[in-house]
């Protein structure tokens, strides 16, 4: 969030839409990483209490997708309607701003993929922005969201056909995700083969889960950095090619999330300790606050270049202003909306947060 307000409302922050397209998708890769990791977690959590010989508890198929409809769903047709009103709001302020002619590289390239053709309609009534058509209006991050639609809606696949444990479903994720790949780089396949593509990068959390509660062993943090490496020279020396970047980042944000979930230091339990409590009220309202800022900050922008003849400010204020009333949206949004529809009152809620692995540490 605070890239996209720097991008937005800050003259000079990008140069070059490939630099605000490889930091956009390196936070995407770890978001993605997280997400498979939280997921497996919430599964095998109780692993270290249990006798080695005893069974995986099973995955209550019902119960799991009526929880990440309600989680996601709602949420999302709420922040689809606020797009809506941003951009339609924009319009009326500026009509031909809107239509990508600001001379601002960035603010034309947000602008001029907005779509509201009948499929992205429906796209993204279905969370499948970004899949089948460009995400609805200028809320462009939402593109994430429906990769991860597909990766809650495989993983019972995953584990009914693993039998508990995702290490033995390495097979299958592999040869999906190899075979998407090739259809990428070969054949120039997307839509649903990009989100198989990188099925590997959201399982990849999965097995660092099993591995924080002792199931299964990772290899040692320094292969990841080489790997990291390799991957993303590939990347630019094979015309920009993404398909690396995005598994070159996900082995660097692997070791990232292996070195913090390693136990360590006093010193470092004392730091995560100190701020559990900000990452908590954080995270607690962290999906609002991704559904609504990119709309909202592209108003914020279009009205300032609207009333300051074209130029976006050369200090930092208006980007405070900007993040800080997108948390301010945010919070409200959690309250009106996504908060009515999560299934735990707020003292499981905080049992369940306590449990997750950066408290734990």
């Amino acid at each position: 969030m605070s890239i996209h307000a720097l991008l937005l409302l800050l003259v000079g922050a990008a140069r070059d839409v490939r630099e605000v397209v490889l930091t956009a998708r390196g936070l995407v890769i770890l978001f993605f990483l997280i997400s498979g990791f939280c997921i497996h977690y919430q599964q095998v959590r109780g692993f270290r209490d249990r006798p080695s010989s005893a069974e995986p508890r099973p995955l209550r198929v019902r119960r799991y997708a009526r929880r990440r409809f309600l989680r996601i769903y709602p949420a999302v047709v709420a922040a689809i309607a606020f797009t809506l009103a941003c951009d339609a709001l924009g319009l009326l302020i500026a009509p031909d701003m809107v239509s990508g002619h600001t001379g601002l590289f960035y603010i034309d390239f947000v602008f001029n993929g907005t779509h509201y053709t009948p499929m992205a309609i429906i796209s993204a009534v279905f969370v499948q922005g970004g899949v089948f058509a460009p995400s609805i209006g200028t809320n462009g991050p939402l593109w994430s969201l429906g990769f991860e639609v597909w990766y809650y809606a495989l993983y019972p696949v995953l584990w009914l056909t693993s039998r508990g444990g995702v290490k033995r479903g390495l097979s299958l994720v592999a040869i999906v995700s190899i075979t998407a790949l090739g259809g990428e780089l070969l054949a120039g396949w997307y839509g649903v083969a990009g989100v198989l593509a990188r099925w590997g990068i959201w399982y990849a959390g999965a097995l660092l889960a099993e591995a924080y509660v002792g199931k299964l062993r990772m290899p040692p943090r320094y292969v990841y950095l080489p790997v990291a490496a390799g991957l993303i020279w590939a990347h630019f020396a094979l015309s920009w090619r993404l398909e690396f970047y995005d598994y070159g980042a996900a082995f660097f944000c692997m070791f990232l999330l292996q070195t913090i979930l390693t136990p360590g230091s006093r010193l470092k339990a004392q730091v995560l300790e100190a701020f559990n409590g900000a990452f908590e009220a954080i995270g607690r309202m962290a999906f609002s606050l991704f559904l609504v800022h990119f709309p909202w900050l592209s108003l914020l922008s279009v009205w300032w270049l609207t009333t300051h003849q074209g130029h976006l400010p050369n200090n930092p204020l208006l980007v405070v202003f900007g993040i800080t009333s997108s948390f301010g949206l945010a919070v409200v949004f959690y309250r009106l909306v996504e908060k009515r529809f999560r299934n735990e009152n707020p003292r499981q809620e905080r049992s369940r947060l306590a449990e997750m692995p950066l408290a734990a540490n």
